[in-house]
């Protein structure tokens, strides 16, 4: 709902403001907003923001563009920020010590920085990736974005959609950073900065988690400082509301939406609304846990029972806001969820994302602990093991016997394809997927080199800490931080994270990993922590995730079927996927039990909505 734009050395000529004002209808929402601009010969900026003063100019020298929500470390930075502005603090925050200032900015944003005097651009965005910003490299210059639909638009770019993006898409139902659906143009990874100049681009790393597990604090004191922390980054995401209006939050009666509804509530700052989705399959219904927490805090708590009769609109307008195709279907549930809170009159809704990365709360967490104990087993011994399994002892179930097979394979896979492999969409069964042009074009291996990056730049040997920092990299920048945030602009409503400040974050990291998962119990520390603030009930629930039943409804609504059978046909005439795949994709989703396929109707239908979107467009 608000984002920035811009060039340097990209000549449009004469058509600057023409260029810069398409670019601008590629932010969603921008004209609902302020909007202030600079269109120069050599370099053009644009800023869509509520943010105080958010585009600095000095012709002669700088112009910066910053959105979100952000905040100094620096006093003297922040003071000018409420005086002047943000664009001029940013400025002078360069000015001073140069790309440096970044070390002092914290909370969620996204800036841009050119430097007319060097001919150089800097750009960055916040720590965990809230906020997202792309870029391209044109041979002649530079262009950016907070949004692909805003590079899309300048003439210099080169849109057309690759059976590489496609496939790279697939095998994770988003497209991960730093590439995007277009070859000519990436993204910034969380904490990441880029530097242009004189054609070359530097993207690089400014800031990195700190894990090392070095705090020696007993546990009441750990308690107390985590209480401390997530009490002040929830109040400075209340206060960011001028308005005596209520603040909404997402709650689904898991640990991270209870806490963070506790202590809003607890603080006394704004009368806070909560808000639920139901869903009358009580496979995917959790509001039990929602109640209870509601009545716990004496929350105004306010619920909707999601049917798969919204279901048909809301699919085409996700496939407008998101500017790559997302295929997690949660994204339904948390627009309407999104837009409950806003018809309710809220301006801002909070969320609970970011706790099971930072504070070890994902099942596979414990399912690549058990996995590594393998290697715990002296190397004779599982020499002996492996080779008695293959030989298939006699008087051995075939179940357990398969049982052992699947896990000693699994346990010698290497990290993190062990805990990250997809399931159809994988390197064995790839070839029976895509046309046999297409996947002459395609390098198996790229996805794979992006997941092992994500892995090991963590720092870290600690398998639970590695695991964290690649969560944050690709289940929270790539998926969840992309589904909420474009859900909420969607509904028209804004969104803040407050288990994602810095400040928890670096506290987190230093708790260590054996405390954070004790044994085989996930998110230890952080459960303890809420023993006597939460109901028991919430403390004892298991982790379920925001699913929906979509492959279900898709089978039982016509007018679901209806685009499900469009957007296949128009799958089978772009000639990318094999037309035998596609069939029999359809055909067993049209069948009376629960398939293999099932998941990934979704993710082939918003591609195809995602394409025909940007087509017409």
């Amino acid at each position: 709902m608000s984002g920035l734009c811009g060039w340097l050395g990209a000549s449009v000529g004469a058509r600057r403001d023409a260029v810069l004002a398409a670019m601008q209808t590629g932010i969603f929402g921008a004209n609902k907003l302020p909007v202030k601009r600079f269109v120069g010969e050599q370099a053009s900026i644009l800023v869509a923001s509520n943010l105080r003063e958010a585009l600095y100019v000095a012709p002669e020298d700088l112009l910066v563009a910053i959105d979100g929500r952000p905040r100094w470390e620096r006093e003297s930075l922040q003071k000018l920020a409420s005086k002047s502005g943000w664009g001029a603090s940013v400025a002078e925050g360069y000015r001073v010590t140069g790309e440096a200032f970044l070390n002092d900015l914290k909370g969620c944003f996204a800036l841009a920085l050119i430097d007319l005097k060097a001919g150089k651009v800097l750009a960055a965005i916040d720590r965990t990736g809230v906020h997202s910003l792309a870029y391209a490299n044109t041979g002649h210059g530079i262009v950016f974005g907070t949004s692909l639909d805003a590079l899309r638009n300048h003439p210099s770019i080169d849109s057309s959609v690759t059976p590489q993006a496609i496939y790279r898409y697939l095998t994770g139902f988003v497209s991960p950073a730093p590439c995007t659906m277009y070859a000519q143009c990436k993204k910034l990874m969380p904490a990441f900065k880029l530097e242009w100049q004189e054609g070359e681009s530097k993207v690089e790393p400014y800031w990195h988690i700190p894990y090392d597990g070095s705090s020696t604090k007993s546990f009441p004191e750990l308690k107390e400082e985590m209480f401390s922390i997530l009490s002040t980054s929830i109040g400075r995401a209340m206060n960011h509301v001028q308005s005596n209006r209520p603040i909404g939050a997402f709650l689904s009666g898991g640990l991270d939406s209870s806490a963070v509804c506790g202590l809003m509530q607890n603080s006394g700052i704004r009368p806070v609304s909560a808000f639920t989705i139901i869903f009358e399959d009580d496979k995917y219904d959790e509001s039990m846990y929602a109640r209870e927490v509601a009545k716990h805090f004496q929350l105004d708590h306010h619920e909707y029972c999601l049917t798969h009769k919204v279901v048909e609109s809301v699919l085409l307008s996700l496939a407008t806001v998101f500017d790559e195709p997302f295929g997690n279907n949660s994204a339904i549930p948390t627009y309407c969820c999104a837009k409950l809170a806003r018809d309710a009159g809220a301006e801002l809704i909070v969320a609970g994302d970011g706790g099971d990365e930072i504070f070890a709360g994902n099942k596979r967490y414990l399912e690549q602990k058990i996995f590594s104990m393998y290697f715990r087993v002296p190397y004779v011994i599982r020499g002996a093991l492996e080779a008695s399994i293959l030989k298939i002892p006699e008087g051995v179930p075939p179940a357990l016997l398969a049982k052992c097979q699947r896990y000693i394979t699994r346990a010698k896979m290497p990290m993190p394809e062990r805990m990250h492999t997809p399931q159809t969409f994988n390197r064995q069964q790839i070839a029976e997927v895509f046309a046999d042009d297409a996947m002459a074009a395609i390098d198996i291996d790229e996805p794979y080199d992006i997941w092992r990056r994500n892995y090991y730049e963590s720092g870290t040997d600690d398998l639970i800490y590695s695991m964290m920092f690649f969560d944050v990299r690709t289940a929270l920048a790539d998926n969840d931080l992309r589904k909420v945030g474009r859900a909420c602009d969607l509904a028209g409503i804004e969104v803040a994270f407050p288990m994602l400040d810095e400040d928890l974050i670096e506290f987190a990291a230093k708790i260590p990993s054996s405390l954070l998962i004790r044994g085989l119990e996930l998110r230890y520390f952080f459960r303890k922590a809420m023993e006597g603030f939460l109901p028991q009930k919430t403390l004892r629930k298991e982790k379920h995730g925001f699913a929906m039943p979509f492959w279900q409804w898709a089978r039982k609504d016509d007018g679901i079927a209806e685009i499900v059978d469009s957007c296949f046909e128009g799958l089978r005439s772009r000639r990318v996927f094999r037309k035998e795949f596609l069939d029999r994709v359809l055909r067993e989703h049209r069948s009376e039990d629960e398939t293999q396929f099932d998941s990934i109707i979704y993710d082939l239908i918003m591609l195809e909505l995602w394409q025909r979107n940007r087509e017409a467009a």
